[in-house]
């Protein structure tokens, strides 16, 4: 591991001072749409009227939301100029760009109520893709042994890293770093697994490809040594992504009509997310109150979003 030292957010964040720049918003109101039928009922309404409030980088020409902790302060990426940077975003709305050295793109995936971020990047000269821990206002660049393309996802509040990385042959496995040891998921009779979430309990949460068709791709839970495969009912891809209030798994998922957003809870019904007018919605993070973070697009264009249950 590489460690290069940086300026600190809060650092950062001071410089910006009084003109530090706030995100362009607005909020909309509607209720979700129920989706298909699982091997439970579907939730007939779901949360009474959350309010959604769309979030872009100022300046950028696209944004998407990836990862929020409870204390509001949120990770992502968005676009500028045609180069993929990442950012943060404290309470109060404003932004710092995360750029570690010799990146060409920067991907920070999770954020834990610490404020400890984690992601990826991808090196100028090489074109391999590293991991990073954001900690104390150090970068910390590691990558799996004999893999060139490491992709943390999510860290919790002890510091457990999760993601996937793809070995010698490019086959992609799903690990979680904790205290220093790596473990390696692998969903049996999976051809890829990646781990997108690992809690302070040892609940894994993530997505495979289909072992016999490659193209469909699965979501799984492993939890006490037990893996659950489920998928949105009519979807050729679903996609969880994090766990929010109550223990519901949410991510994303895509069916004849589109792609759209969902919420799942333990006992298998599933709610449909869609950010109202937008044909394209995904859901990335969430927290353990209700809070959900995302993008939506429209005409060609994302946009981040928040979505809050009143």
């Amino acid at each position: 591991m590489s460690r290069t030292a940086i300026r600190t957010v809060a650092a950062l964040l001071a410089l910006l001072g009084a003109g530090a720049c706030h995100d362009s918003s607005r909020s909309s109101e509607a209720p979700t749409a129920p989706g298909g039928e699982p091997r439970s009922s579907v939730l007939a309404g779901g949360e009474d009227q959350p309010t959604f409030t769309t979030v872009d980088v100022p300046g950028s020409t696209q944004t998407r939301i990836l990862d929020v902790n409870e204390p509001g302060e949120m990770v992502g990426i968005y676009q500028a100029a045609g180069v993929t940077h990442g950012f943060f975003r404290d309470k109060e709305g404003r932004f710092v760009t995360l750029d570690p050295p010799n990146a060409t793109a920067t991907f920070p995936h999770g954020i834990n109520d610490r404020g400890d971020i984690t992601g990826r990047f991808d090196e100028a000269g090489t074109g391999r893709t590293h991991g990073f821990l954001l900690a104390d206002g150090i970068y910390t660049v590691f990558d799996v042994a004999g893999s060139n393309n490491t992709q943390p996802e999510f860290i919790n509040e002890r510091g457990d890293i999760a993601g996937k990385y793809a070995d010698a042959v490019q086959f992609q496995h799903g690990f979680v770093l904790r205290d220093g040891v790596l473990t390696i998921v692998d969903v049996p009779g999976a051809a890829s697994t990646d781990v997108q979430v690992y809690t302070n309990d040892g609940l894994h949460v993530g997505d495979i490809r289909d072992g016999a068709n490659p193209s469909i791709v699965h979501s799984f839970t492993l939890e006490d040594g037990v893996f659950t495969i489920f998928d949105v009912p009519g979807a050729t891809l679903t996609l969880a992504r994090a766990v929010g209030k109550y223990g519901h798994v949410v991510g994303n998922y895509v069916d004849p009509s589109g792609r759209h957003a969902f919420i799942r809870t333990s006992e298998g019904q599933f709610e449909r997310v869609d950010f109202p007018g937008a044909p394209r919605t995904e859901i990335f993070g969430a927290t353990r109150t209700g809070t959900y973070v995302g993008s939506y697009t429209v005409g060609g264009v994302e946009h981040g979003f928040v979505r809050v249950a009143r």
